[in-house]
């Protein structure tokens, strides 16, 4: 901890030393139903550039407002951007015309004030956004810790001063810790793939009773909400398609509404219920389905690092709403036509 002290002490100043110096730009992406970052503390002059990252129909258009003015973008597409100075010091939202609920927001001050507060804050603001960060991330998670035990050991290794272990003692012991963390861990997540084997075979045979709902030979739950009349995609083939994922709830948990219609190539990469699914299809159809986990993401599951509320768990059974606009290419062995995966095996 001592040794990372410093490097993030020197990030965190040259973030705060920056803003007091000459107006800057800053880049906000515009992503899959985000923006990022979504807050940044500015001074007068500075400027975001507002940068389009993904593609979406028709284009984003981002809407600058606070108290007294409002102004709004034109629509980009993907890799376009549009740049807005701050004249006035305030607060600022910034939402997409199109999906009002992506938002961000900046804080405006002057550059003499600016200037005041970092040089009176600079070590407080520091020092306890550091311990707030560490204690957030990394303790919060730490089982089984004496919290005065550790801030004692953390302010001994601070100040140089003799350690109450020797070197031997701690490092067998941080290394059995670990290994004890990890055990747990893993134990949890086999205690949790079993319970949601259980609650998904439940789920699937009451689904499969549900009108209209037919059972693949691999298992996979499908209903047609609307035959297509156009062609029928196989594997390998790159489609154009809306889809919306969810829990067994109704949580959603991807939505290209949000964000822009999905392209991507039907191969193994892509999750093998989806893959089935819209085998399925007809260009314009509409269909529904439920994954089962071995079609789906399995008894690994998938972390969310932004949400971890929206993370899929070990053997869950999923759900997905899929519409079929086009097949815009055949027998493509490859994603890398520069469009989406879709929702990916292991990703």
């Amino acid at each position: 901890m001592k040794e990372l002290l410093p490097l993030i002490s020197f990030v965190l100043l040259s973030i705060l030393a920056s803003s007091a110096h000459g107006a800057q730009d800053y880049v906000i992406e515009i992503g899959h139903g985000h923006m990022s970052p979504d807050h940044l503390l500015l001074q007068t002059d500075d400027r975001i550039v507002f940068k389009n990252v993904v593609h979406m129909e028709g284009g984003h258009s981002v809407v600058v407002s606070n108290s007294e003015n409002i102004a709004s973008s034109p629509a980009m597409s993907k890799g376009e951007q549009w740049i807005y100075e701050f004249n006035d010091p305030g607060n600022f939202t910034f939402f997409l015309k199109e999906h009002p609920q992506v938002t961000a927001k900046a804080t405006v001050f002057t550059e003499n004030v600016m200037e005041v507060a970092i040089n009176d804050l600079r070590k407080e603001m520091v020092s306890y956004s550091i311990g707030f960060d560490f204690g957030e991330k990394v303790v919060k998670k730490l089982d089984n810790l004496d919290l005065q035990l550790f801030l004692a050991g953390l302010q001994h290794a601070y100040n140089d001063e003799d350690a109450k272990l020797n070197e031997e003692e701690m490092a067998f012991i941080i290394v059995d810790y670990k290994r004890q963390v990890a055990r747990q861990a893993k134990a949890r997540l086999e205690n949790l793939a079993d319970e949601n084997l259980i609650r998904s075979r439940e789920f699937l045979v009451k689904h499969r009773q549900g009108s209209g709902v037919e059972v693949s030979n691999s298992g996979l739950q499908f209903k047609i909400v609307r035959k297509g009349h156009g062609r029928t995609p196989v594997i390998g083939d790159k489609v154009r398609v809306h889809y919306k994922g969810m829990f067994t709830n109704q949580v959603v948990f991807d939505d290209t509404h949000q964000v822009g219609v999905s392209e991507f190539v039907l191969t193994s990469q892509v999750l093998p219920g989806i893959v089935e699914g819209i085998t399925l299809m007809s260009e314009g159809g509409k269909i529904q389905l439920a994954v089962p986990p071995h079609l789906g993401y399995g008894n690994k599951g998938q972390r969310n690092v932004e949400n971890e509320l929206l993370s899929i768990e070990p053997n869950a059974t999923l759900l997905f709403e899929i519409e079929l606009f086009e097949i815009v290419g055949e027998n493509l062995i490859s994603d890398d036509a520069g469009a989406d995966t879709g929702p990916v095996e292991g990703k």
